[in-house]
């Protein structure tokens, strides 16, 4: 059974499911080279569909998230898309919830296609109120897609993201947990589900909106928009202190929408959590929500130039405390509505869950002794999330067992381009301990944010001078981001405390060794990368070389992309990043090139 899953959003992206594995996975930023590129054109259907090695004709289903109605405008290929829902489920898209006998569209009747159903015309993200009466986890539908009509379902966005949490790992039971940034809304914004076996079950909807918090402080504080450099403020919160008036008050400020004793919108909620932290004034951005004081306001954000002030780094570390309690509130809960099914474990997914400084200290926070973060936590999962719901929960086609490279390593193939040198495992570890930095291009390239050994730079953490140096003179990004370390698995705990695997570079750990500067914060914590050989052969295989000339199996390891560039997909992105940075050495594949 083939499902092709679809997500049109920000960070849109596009896979291929072939009787429940991930065959082929790929963001269209990656080959457009725009950062949270929208949208989906042919060029990145036919990668995913060539690296199946199917076409178009051989899709059963579509899975999609996300529809807009202007969908015919970002592109002449536009019309190539049409979504359909047959005249059974139009009343989900009217507006008239408590009588499905009757539709009253909300602006005009859509064109009604025999064999097909009413034509969808509007913009479509989560079937959830006040959407719908009652919650829905999908709908089906059909979609026009470039030259077929295919059948399918649309998925509700935050259960794409629970299955792409759930469904790449190998528990039979678990609880789900879903958050994120969308739009102060409280039905949109976070999402409680259990799974069994191939089953996602929806529990409630925990008005969870303290990610939408953690993405407007990041603008407030002049870092920028919250969906691009959330993580920023996640690197910038170490320095700061935690304002003494927030730890005092911390249960009011980790309660969920519900529980909130003022009702107002989050916009505001948010800006009066800013203005206690800092003691600065500002603006509503969302005019239709004013702010409700008698005194009149100055803007007052932080500026690029003041984001890295030590006011700044406080109020940092302020909204990621509060995020942090919010989050160990909710899962101790969670872990209470689902206890005697939940096998004490605990998937995650949405972009709040790319937060590592969080994941790792869940274990200790909450009864929840295995903790899942999905590597592509943001919205390019949804694809995935939603191509697996449909699989799995739909159709009911049994689960098979998922490794790492199936679920994080799902780019296409490259052939090797001519004019380098044969690769020198041993002459690569010798200049990383020399303090060369090494462009690391494998393989299929990495599903999500993180590079993990495919897509990577590589220098020797040994250094303290490595993270500056990167920093500044290479990826020319703020000073005060951290690198991570990769380690093999065997050796985690000689240099980490950490339990278990990190596979996919989602959780922080105290580093237990003084002799990793480049890859230790300053709070004492790195964001841990284990590999093992059967995971990533190539990548361990450098990492036992630089062992044998250093005495450490640890790599520093960034992704491989320039300031403000998606990681790098084909061959030719990676020689026109070593063209242009101060990287010494280009691997790609089995050759290399030196400086």
């Amino acid at each position: 059974m083939v499902v092709l899953g679809l997500s049109l959003n920000h960070d849109a992206s596009i896979c291929v499911v072939v009787d429940g594995k991930i065959v082929s996975a790929i963001s269209r930023e990656r080959l457009c080279r725009e950062k949270k590129a929208r949208y989906i054109r042919e060029y990145t259907l036919q990668y995913v569909l060539e690296e199946a090695g199917i076409t178009i004709d051989d899709v059963d289903y579509v899975a999609l998230s996300y529809w807009f109605r202007n969908i015919q405008d970002w592109a002449t290929e536009g019309e190539k898309f049409k979504l359909y829902v047959s005249e059974s489920d139009a009343w989900i898209f009217s507006n008239d919830f408590n009588n499905n006998s009757r539709i009253q569209w909300e602006k005009e009747v859509p064109e009604y296609v025999e064999g097909k159903g009413y034509r969808i015309l509007q913009d479509l993200i989560a079937l959830t109120e006040p959407a719908t009466i009652r919650p829905f986890d999908s709908v089906p539908i059909k979609m026009d897609l470039f030259g077929r009509t295919i059948p399918g379902w649309f998925v509700s966005h935050h259960h794409a993201h629970a299955a792409s949490a759930y469904y790449t790992t190998n528990h039979q039971k678990a609880a789900v947990l879903t958050m994120d940034a969308t739009d102060a809304n409280p039905y949109q914004c976070s999402l409680a589900c259990y799974g069994y076996g191939n089953k996602l079950e929806t529990l409630y909807y925990p008005g969870l909106q303290i990610g939408h918090a953690y993405s407007l402080f990041t603008e407030l504080l002049g870092i920028g928009l919250g969906v691009f450099k959330a993580g920023s403020t996640m690197g910038l919160a170490p320095y700061g202190k935690v304002n003494p008036d927030i730890i005092k008050d911390i249960d009011k400020y980790t309660k969920t929408f519900w529980e909130r004793t003022e009702k107002i919108d989050d916009w505001r909620w948010t800006y009066q959590l800013f203005m206690k932290t800092t003691e600065k004034m500002v603006w509503n951005h969302n005019p239709k929500y004013p702010l409700d004081f008698e005194d009149g306001f100055s803007v007052e954000y932080f500026t690029s130039k003041t984001s890295d002030s030590q006011e700044a780094m406080d109020a940092a570390a302020t909204i990621q405390y509060v995020f942090e309690q919010s989050v160990f509130r909710a899962l101790n809960k969670l872990h209470e509505d689902t206890r005697g099914f939940n096998n004490d474990t605990v998937c995650l997914a949405g972009g709040s869950f790319l937060n590592c400084t969080t994941n790792g200290k869940i274990h200790k926070n909450t009864p929840f002794k295995n903790v899942s973060p999905y590597p592509g936590a943001g919205d390019d999962g949804l694809s995935i999330g939603s191509a697996l719901f449909v699989t799995h929960h739909i159709l009911d086609i049994p689960r098979a067992n998922k490794t790492v490279s199936e679920v994080v390593y799902t780019g296409k193939k490259y052939k090797t381009p001519e004019g380098g040198i044969p690769l020198d495992f041993e002459f690569v570890a010798q200049s990383i301990n020399d303090g060369k930095v090494v462009a690391w291009f494998q393989d299929g390239s990495e599903f999500g944010p993180r590079a993990l050994g495919n897509r990577s730079f590589l220098a020797n953490p040994k250094l303290p001078n490595m993270r500056d140096y990167i920093n500044f003179q290479i990826k020319n990004r703020e000073w005060y981001r951290p690198f991570a370390p990769a380690v093999c698995i065997e050796d985690v705990n000689k240099y980490f405390d950490i339990e278990g695997e990190s596979p996919y570079m989602l959780k922080i750990c105290n580093v237990i060794t003084g002799k990793l500067p480049a890859v230790t914060h300053v709070d004492g914590t790195a964001r841990v990368q284990t590999v093992k050989k059967e995971d990533n052969p190539k990548f361990y295989q450098i990492l036992r070389e630089f062992e044998k000339v250093s005495g450490f199996p640890v790599l520093l390891n960034t992704s491989l992309n320039l300031s403000d560039e998606p990681i790098v997909e084909t061959p030719n992105d990676a020689i026109r990043l070593f063209n242009r940075s101060k990287t010494d050495i280009l691997v790609i594949n089995d050759s290399m090139w030196v400086k």
